[in-house]
């Protein structure tokens, strides 16, 4: 797969979040790593793996994420959350 693709960040997303909520916590932060990794630039993509990195207690992730997305696209919304 196209691991920079968007419609595999969002699918791969949402499985983590199944997997967040299924208490496979593991295997989720796995997932949304490897989704970092891709520096998605997504915004949808963006929002769910900072909620499961949150919801995982894992926030200190979530900055690097953003900065990664603002590297790629330059974008108020994106700055919002880089800057709270």
């Amino acid at each position: 797969p196209n691991l920079g693709d968007p419609i595999w960040q969002n699918t791969n997303s949402l499985k983590a979040i199944a997997l967040q909520r299924l208490n496979r916590t593991e295997e989720a932060l796995e997932l949304a790593n490897r989704i970092r990794e891709t520096e998605p630039s997504d915004e949808t993509t963006l929002q769910m793996v900072s909620n499961i990195y949150r919801d995982c207690h894992q926030p200190q992730f979530i900055p690097t994420l953003y900065e990664n997305a603002l590297k790629k696209q330059e974008s108020e919304d994106l700055y919002t959350y880089v800057q709270n």
